[in-house]
C-alpha cells in the first residue's frame, strides 16, 4: 500500500537554525515542531527530514558530529511522541566539495 510522505526541512522547521549546528546539547525544538509532526502522522503521512550539511565538506564538524546531533533530535522528537521514518542528508558545498551527485 502507497502512503504518501512529507518531506521536511530540518533546520529552520523541525529545530531552530542556529548555524552549524554541531553540539546536541544546543538542539532548540521549535513550539509546536513535535505536535506537527504527530499529526501529520495521525492523517497517514510518512515523516522524511531532509538537510543540506555543509559544515562536513567545510570541515566544520564531522560526519560522528552530525550523527550525534541526529539522533539527538529524533531523541527529543520520541519523547514528544512524533517520530522520523528517514533522513536524507546532503553533506556537500559547490565551492569546497563540488556539486551534489
Amino acid at each position: 500500500m502507497k502512503r504518501p510522505a512529507a518531506f521536511l526541512d530540518r533546520d529552520g522547521t523541525i529545530v531552530t537554525d542556529s548555524g552549524f549546528l554541531r553540539d546536541p546539547d544546543a538542539i532548540e525544538v521549535i513550539p509546536g515542531a513535535a505536535e506537527a509532526l504527530i499529526r501529520l502522522r495521525s492523517a497517514g503521512f510518512l515523516i522524511i527530514l531532509v538537510t543540506n550539511q555543509s559544515g562536513i565538506a567545510r570541515g566544520l564538524f564531522d560526519w560522528n558530529a552530525y550523527r550525534a546531533v541526529a539522533a539527538a533530535i529524533e531523541r527529543r522528537l520520541g519523547q514528544a511522541g512524533a517520530r522520523i521514518d528517514a533522513t536524507y542528508v546532503c553533506p556537500h558545498h559547490p565551492s569546497v566539495s563540488g556539486p551534489c551527485d
